[in-house]
């Protein structure tokens, strides 16, 4: 799970989107370089991405 946490993070940061998730019974958006994603951001994207 923690690898597609850093898939997601690193993707949104890339392409500076906001993380887009189901928190408290609503959909919220997150900024990725928020420090509530600094664990998460640090893994490289899978090789066959462009």
């Amino acid at each position: 799970m923690k690898e597609t946490r850093g898939v997601v993070v690193g993707r949104a940061r890339k392409y500076k989107t906001p993380i887009v998730l189901w928190r408290d019974g609503k959909v919220v958006q997150l900024d990725p370089f928020s420090p509530e994603f600094d664990d998460f951001g640090d893994e490289p994207p899978p090789a066959n991405e462009k």
